[in-house]
């Protein structure tokens, strides 16, 4: 049944991927189901988690309140200082998941668990 659901809702426009429950606990892992298998929660989660393509938003009609469900790039400037920090421009996009394993390489320990990129070494 919910390869029935996938399939139909892979149909509306706006709609980018469909994953089901089935799907997270079973399927092959990719790089860009690992996010979403890191938030769901078999007890607490939905059978169907649905991503929306770039540009569209959910609206709840009763509540009255949109629900923008993608990110967007937010640009702002990364300042490390300090010994081992070399002055540069680092000109590709950085997230904020580089920021721990980064710093953990400056003060010399151990990176977090969750870690899951490298430090920049640009």
């Amino acid at each position: 049944m919910l390869e029935r659901v996938q399939d139909f809702l892979l149909q509306l426009s706006g709609v980018k991927d469909v994953y089901t429950s089935t799907r997270l606990m079973q399927g092959a892992w990719t790089p860009g189901i690992s996010r979403i298998r890191g938030g769901y929660n078999p007890r607490y989660s939905g059978d169907v988690l649905i991503e929306v393509s770039p540009g569209w938003h959910f609206v709840n009609k009763t509540m009255h309140e949109d629900q923008l469900v993608r990110e967007s790039c937010i640009q702002f400037p990364i300042i490390f200082m300090g010994t081992g920090f070399k002055a540069e421009k680092v000109h590709k996009p950085v997230s904020v998941d580089y920021i721990a394993p980064t710093l953990s390489r400056a003060i010399r320990i151990r990176a977090p668990n969750a870690c899951s990129l490298a430090p920049l070494s640009e």
